[in-house]
Order: structure tokens, then sequence, then C-alpha cells
């Protein structure tokens, strides 16, 4: 394992001794505290010259693209390298989007709007705002296009407040509005190996994501597999998420070896799967 010196000192020992090596690496001085990556890179070779079975995973968001930079740089000592642009769609949530409209597969996304600063100060603000009432309805739910946990999410129930949130942002930024879903919030993590899906689990969450800003428990259900209950449910989203991976890594025809958490909403009323997004990493 190779982690920072904060995450190391969080350790406690029965959770070091499941490794068989640790490395601390220095952070690069980002906000996103990413490594330093010419250090990250001399441990890499390091531990490669002692095992020729090497393969690179991480389940932090913001260690994908360099985890994948490393796939690229060893790919010819490692088993799971994959090319840096399938990383690039698993982390931008407007990008899985657009593939998967290319893929057929637009009848799983809900109603959204990319944020565009230069049209909306073309048309001025007080016509964009009734133009994406119009498409995306009342209220809607604000989000970074690049960002995880919840960041910088917010719901937008008013004219007042959607105003208020173009006026703090009309200098831009990577933002995507959605019409606001409600239904039960799910998420279905795969582990792959070789462009094969060979395990995959679905669970519910007692709240939507969101809510966690809110006070609400951020936690989740696992629907069992035994159970009869919900066999047509954990069906369908298997072949959903099946369908949605095979379409985000159709140009490369390889999913990505790892694991991939995809969160989608069956919605209240008619109970379709709508998706959320997807990411290239376990769950939390």
């Amino acid at each position: 394992m190779i982690t920072n010196q904060t995450s190391y000192d969080t350790l406690t020992e029965n959770e070091k001794a499941d490794f068989d090596q640790i490395y601390v690496c220095d952070n690069d001085g980002s906000s996103n505290g990413n490594f330093n990556y010419d250090k990250l890179k001399d441990i890499v070779e390091k531990i490669i010259k002692s095992d020729d079975k090497v393969e690179i995973f991480t389940d932090d968001e913001y260690c994908m693209t360099q985890s994948i930079q490393l796939r690229q740089d060893f790919s010819h000592s490692l088993t799971n390298a994959d090319p840096i642009e399938i990383i690039n769609i698993f982390r931008n949530k407007a990008l899985m989007k657009q593939r998967l409209i290319d893929n057929g597969l637009k009848y799983l996304l809900p109603k959204y709007q990319l944020f565009n600063s230069k049209q909306m100060v073309s048309d001025c603000i007080d016509q964009y705002i009734p133009n994406l009432i119009c498409d995306l309805g009342l209220s809607i739910f604000c989000k970074p296009t690049t960002e995880c946990g919840s960041k910088g999410t917010c719901l937008l129930k008013t004219e007042d407040e959607i105003r208020l949130w173009l006026m703090n942002n009309r200098n831009g930024g990577d933002y995507e509005f959605d019409e606001y879903i409600t239904g039960d919030l799910y998420h279905c993590d795969s582990i792959i190996h070789n462009n094969k899906i060979h395990h995959v689990e679905i669970c519910r969450y007692m709240y939507p994501c969101f809510e966690f800003l809110n006070g609400k428990l951020c936690a989740s259900i696992v629907l069992p597999s035994d159970d009869a209950r919900h066999d047509e449910l954990i069906t369908e989203i298997k072949e959903v998420n099946y369908k949605i991976l095979n379409a985000l890594c159709e140009r490369s025809k390889k999913i990505p070896s790892g694991i991939t958490h995809l969160e989608l909403f069956r919605t209240n009323n008619e109970q379709r799967l709508i998706f959320v997004e997807v990411a290239a990493r376990p769950p939390g």
C-alpha cells in the first residue's frame, strides 16, 4: 500500500498488519492532496523490481488520474494498464452522460443542462432562469461535474435561489443542473478483472447522499441476492449496470480492471431507473 503520512498515522497496528508493505509518499501540495508524482513513480518502480505480478488500484477519487498515469508509465510491467481516456470518462459527469447518449442510453438519464456562463452573460440572467426552469422544472439539483462526495452540490428550490447561485458563479465553473428526482437511491458495485464482471453487489441508500449535508445518515443496506422480494429489481439493475459499463468503454472495448461504483435512482412515480453517476473506485 502507498499512502501519505496523514492517512498512515490513522492506521491501527492491526490494520498495518494486513499489508505486506506500506510506503509513505509525500503529497504534492495541491488542495486535493495528490501524491508527489516523481516520488510515487520511484516507489512503484521499487515494488515492480521486487515482484513480477503487480497491479495498481486506488479507492480515492482524487488519486484516479495518478493511478491510471502509473498504469501507463509502467504498462510493460503491469497486468492492468488502461488508457487514461477511460478514467476521464469515469471522473467527468458531463463526459459520461454524453458517452451514454452516444451509445443509445439517453433514456436512462435525467433531464439536465451543463452550466454555460458565457450563454448566461449573453442571454442575461433574467432570460437564462426561465429557460432553465422550462427545461428542468423546479426544484433543480446543481453539482460540479468533476467532484465527489456531494462536494459543491446544492438544491435550488426557487427562482431567487437560482438567481443568487448564478450571481455567485457568473465567472464560470464546471457544473451541471439536473431535474430534481424523488425516489430510492441505489448503488451497484462491480468487481472487474480482465474485462469481465466477476461480482456485483447492490445496495439501497438509507437517504440520498446529498442529505448527508443536512445531517442525515450516509449509509446503505445490502439487497440480499437470495431474497425473492428483490429478484426483479436486482436483475434490472444488473442489466443496466452492464449496459452502462460497456457503453462508457465502447471505444476501448475494455472495462478497467478494479471496482466500479454506479448510482441510480428508482423514481417513486414511474418506478424507472435513472442514472446519476459512476466511478471507477469502491463506494465511500
